[in-house]
């Protein structure tokens, strides 16, 4: 039985083998840092003279410093621990919203429209947590264990009739031949009615038109109309094969699988927050914008802030970081609104904004 000294002499080492995975991850997160800090200083040049020709050389350099990102991500990835991405994800989560957030910058400059999740972890270089992903990995694994059953299966069946074999216990020809004979011999049982199990889909429709029980179950004594109408959706199960991709997991299997992800991916809270940081960015250069005499942005970054608040209402968030950057958010649409109509009092619309 082992001491209490023993024991927590093994919770140091632990300790100490996470310490050095978390100063691992932390090193690395410095480079991630390091590119958000050149990209700020890019964008805040920008500010200063609000022009197409900056606005499409701010796009450039950001663009050369996201693709430094991917080198980054790709460098913390070899340090992050295996199905241990949402642990250590807190250490780096900061520096990923600020790298979406010039992502969306980016994009809106150049392509004025929003950034998707999946184009945003592209040009990250990161991945998109599919559940489908999951249920292919599992389906392989699932196949991999039954072959190996089967081999497993099959090779003590072969063991047995060596074993047969070597102490002469191997059934006799003849008397195997005859037990067929009699089993044949043996008039067959009427069988009943077959039952066959309906798709749920069948089933409801059925329910509905009183035309099936409740328990989703008909008998093929029925019409051959009423047969008919299943003979296009019959269901083959197979032996030992489940349908993984029909099945549907419920919440803990859910959390269970995304704890074992093996790879970086870009969480959706960090990608909704990051494209909401866009809206103080935005603002303010509506506001540089102003000063430069260019009257035209300030109007398109008000059409885009109104549609983008009109989307995060959808979501109903409540009582979190998402929520309190989203009324940020709301702040940033009413100083556009104010400089727009500041601009609209002083005859200085622009014509292609006029109804």
């Amino acid at each position: 039985m082992e001491t209490i000294e023993e024991i927590f002499l093994k919770y140091g080492s632990h300790l100490e083998d996470e310490q050095i995975v978390r100063q691992n991850i932390a090193h690395e997160t410095k480079s991630l840092e390091k590119i958000n800090n050149s990209m700020f200083v890019l964008i805040e040049r920008l500010h200063h003279e609000v022009t197409d020709a900056s606005i499409q050389n701010t796009c450039c350099a950001i663009k050369h410093e996201l693709d430094k990102a991917k080198y980054a991500f790709h460098n913390l990835q070899q340090v992050l621990p295996a199905d241990q991405f949402y642990r250590y994800n807190g250490l780096f989560k900061v520096p990923t919203q600020q790298l979406v957030m010039a992502t969306a910058l980016m994009v809106y400059l150049s392509e004025e429209r929003l950034v998707n999740f999946e184009e945003a972890a592209s040009i990250l270089g990161l991945q998109v947590f599919s559940s489908k992903n999951v249920e292919e990995k599992e389906l392989h694994a699932s196949v991999d264990k039954d072959h190996s059953t089967a081999d497993k299966t099959k090779s003590n069946t072969l063991t047995n009739e060596l074993d047969a074999c070597e102490f002469g216990q191997l059934p006799d020809v003849a008397e195997k031949s005859s037990n067929q004979d009699a089993k044949a011999q043996v008039p067959k049982a009427k069988k009943g009615p077959e039952i066959i199990l309906a798709p749920p889909e069948i089933i409801l429709a059925r329910v509905q038109s009183n035309e099936l029980d409740s328990d989703g179950v008909t008998e093929s004594t029925s019409t051959a109309s009423s047969f008919s109408n299943f003979s296009d959706k019959k269901i083959e199960i197979s032996d030992n094969k489940p349908d993984l991709t029909t099945t549907k997991s419920s919440r803990n299997e859910f959390i269970d699988r995304i704890n074992h992800i093996d790879a970086l991916y870009l969480d959706l809270e960090d990608f909704l927050i990051g494209t909401l940081k866009i809206g103080s960015e935005l603002a303010r250069l509506s506001v540089n914008a102003v000063s430069c005499e260019n009257f035209v942005l300030p109007f398109r970054v008000n059409k885009f802030l109104r549609e983008l608040h009109a989307g995060y209402t959808l979501l109903q968030l409540r009582n979190s970081y998402l929520r309190k950057t989203y009324d940020e958010l709301k702040y940033s649409l009413k100083k556009t609104e104010d400089i727009v109509y500041n601009l609209s009092v002083r005859g200085l619309k622009p014509l292609t904004f006029n109804k």
